[in-house]
């Protein structure tokens, strides 16, 4: 009984200090988050970045190999890091190690760029992709303890409105991001548009991890026992058999997020299908980047204050539609107004889903048993994504892109039954301490 109110007093104060830290660490952290989202705006995932590759070759499955390398780097690694998160009282450092490398790869293809570029397509792709697959897999191993030191150092009741305005912010500054790099592509000829790109990400994403450094991380009372990886990888079906909420909850995100499958070639099919010049494709890539990130920000506020009153549930519930809805207009897609509905609609879409995708986690969790519960449903959805996104190029390279919206909307109309028809809402589930013995 002693050891229970000493825990108890430990942890009561332990809230009281992330109270205390809060307004320090909100400003730190969004001011972090909008660097790194400029950094972000001039290497879009699905329009900036397939063009580069557009330049050097025209598989489709070397496009698509954008999100798949994308998703593999991001999902796969967190479940292998997951372990050794827990045991650890400083999420900060191990976020701010694996940060590092996040940003020194942009440094790497500038220079890759600035002095290789007379290399033939096959080894500046070789290149690209090894510093993209660096990026990515960095990141990968950075969600878990980050995502875990924002959670500790905001609190509960804020969180909602925290990922909001924080998105909001990043949203605004990727925006200024694209429109720059719209510009820079107009302007000057490739391969010197994307030297410059690249090099613009790594001073921006490289000034974020100054202000990464300044958070504040309190001590969590609680620390899990060290356990072995094998013993620990072990444990976790375990834990998709006895939380049953959980386990429903990751198998619906596994269809929804086969809206990646239709987003890594929505760019690619409008410049396909419309049949423009490299002057209007140029334009054209400005248009949808600057259409979904402009969407994607409006809405960060709104599912931000929606999400803290209707829950995280609700919010991936409209995101599963507005997906399902662009993937659609794409299968439809002749004209450039449909592609710009459909960027439309995946903007809103992708706002919704970066509040409550992970927002929704520590739900169904004890904040001790974070970094797994968020590990595994990264990694497990993270294999279907990347499944999901080399799928849809082999499709479009051997049937057409049609087919290929034609089964991601498919996909994710499964996922969105699944989610609204068998999973609760963790806030009112018994299921959701998320005890693991």
């Amino acid at each position: 009984m002693e050891y229970e109110r000493k825990m108890q007093s430990q942890i009561n104060s332990f809230h009281q200090e992330v109270e205390k830290l809060y307004p320090w660490n909100y400003w730190v952290s969004i001011t972090d988050g909008a660097w790194f989202a400029l950094g972000t705006g001039f290497i879009s995932l699905y329009t900036i970045l397939p063009l580069f590759v557009l330049n050097l070759t025209d598989s489709k499955i070397l496009v698509s190999s954008v999100t798949t390398i994308s998703v593999l780097g991001t999902y796969l690694p967190q479940i292998f890091i997951a372990n050794y998160v827990e045991k650890v009282k400083s999420k900060k450092k191990l976020t701010a190690f694996f940060g590092f490398f996040q940003r020194i790869p942009w440094l790497g293809l500038s220079v890759f760029m600035l002095f290789l570029v007379d290399l033939s397509p096959v080894w500046l792709l070789t290149g690209f992709f090894f510093f993209f697959g660096m990026y990515s897999f960095a990141g990968g191993f950075c969600i878990p303890p980050w995502f875990d030191l924002t959670v500790k150092t905001i609190p509960s009741n804020h969180r909602g409105r925290y990922f909001g305005y924080r998105s909001f912010a990043c949203g605004i500054t990727e925006l200024i991001g694209a429109a720059l790099a719209g510009w820079i592509l107009q302007a000057l000829v490739f391969p010197k548009s994307f030297t410059i790109l690249f090099g613009l990400t790594f001073v921006t994403t490289g000034i974020s991890y100054l202000f990464l450094l300044q958070v504040k991380e309190p001590d969590y009372p609680i620390v899990k026992k060290h356990v072995g990886l094998w013993e620990y990888l072990g444990s976790l079906p375990r834990v998709l058999s006895e939380f049953k909420n959980f386990r429903l909850y990751i198998i619906a995100v596994i269809f929804l997020q086969f809206y990646i499958m239709g987003n890594a070639l929505y760019t690619a099919s409008a410049l396909d299908r419309l049949g423009m010049t490299s002057a209007q494709q140029g334009m054209a890539v400005g248009t949808f980047t600057a259409l979904m990130l402009i969407f994607q920000t409006i809405s960060f506020p709104i599912w931000g204050h929606l999400s803290d009153r209707v829950g995280h549930r609700q919010i991936i519930a409209l995101a599963g539609g507005l997906n399902f809805t662009a993937a659609v207009l794409a299968f439809f897609g002749n004209q450039l107004f449909l592609y710009c509905l459909v960027f439309s609609f995946a903007g809103l879409a992708q706002g919704a889903n970066r509040i409550s995708l992970m927002a929704i986690i520590p739900e169904f969790c004890s904040p001790e048993n974070r970094p797994t519960f968020i590990g595994l449903t990264n990694s497990i959805s993270g294999l279907s994504i990347t499944l999901a996104s080399f799928l849809g190029g082999v499709l479009a390279d051997i049937y057409n892109y049609q087919t290929t919206f034609l089964l991601t909307g498919i996909v994710v109309f499964l996922g969105l039954v699944i989610l609204l028809k068998y999973v609760e809402d963790p806030r009112k589930c018994s299921e959701s301490a998320g005890i693991i013995h």
